[in-house]
C-alpha cells in the first residue's frame, strides 16, 4: 500500500537525520493525478479547455485505484521495488558491519539504525518507484 513516509533520511553511526530539501514523492502522487485528468482528453481545434482540480486528499484506496489506471502493472512495480531496497538495505547492513574504520559499538549502532528506518526506507522506495512510473507512462503516451 501506498503511505507518506517522509523526508529523506541521512543514516549515519552517530545518528539519523533527515533532508528536508528531498521530499517523499508520495506528496507528488495527487498532483500527477490531477494533472493526467486535466490533459487526458480528445483535444478539438480552436477549443479552450479549462480543469477545476480538487483539493480534497483521497484516499490510500482511491489513490491506488487511479495510479492502476496509469501504471496498470503497479503491484509487479511495488513487489519488484520491495526486493531491491530489501537487498539494498542488506548490503548497507553488511557494509555497517565489515566497516573497517567503525569501533565495534559504532557498527552496532549503524545496523540498528538502519533496521529502525528499514520500513520508512522501504516506503520510501516504492512512493518514489510509483511516482516515476506514472511520470513516465503518461510522458510516453505523448
Amino acid at each position: 500500500m501506498l503511505e507518506y513516509a517522509g523526508p529523506k533520511p541521512h543514516i549515519f553511526h552517530t545518528g539519523i537525520d533527515f533532508d528536508q530539501n528531498k521530499e517523499d514523492k508520495y506528496v507528488y502522487l495527487h498532483i500527477v493525478i490531477e494533472l493526467i485528468k486535466a490533459v487526458n482528453h480528445e483535444y478539438i481545434e480552436d477549443r479552450k479547455y479549462t480543469y477545476t482540480t480538487d483539493s480534497t486528499q483521497i484516499s490510500a484506496r482511491e489513490l491506488m485505484n487511479e495510479l492502476r489506471l496509469i501504471c496498470p502493472n503497479l503491484p509487479e512495480l511495488i513487489k519488484h521495488e520491495n526486493i531491491d531496497v530489501e537487498d539494498e538495505i542488506k548490503e548497507n547492513l553488511q557494509r555497517a558491519h565489515d566497516s573497517q574504520t567503525l569501533t565495534e559499538e559504532e557498527k552496532i549502532t549503524l545496523e540498528n539504525n538502519i533496521n529502525i528506518m528499514h520500513d520508512y526506507l522501504v516506503q520510501r522506495a516504492i512512493n518514489k518507484s510509483v511516482y516515476y512510473c506514472t511520470i513516465g507512462v503518461y510522458s510516453q503516451s505523448y
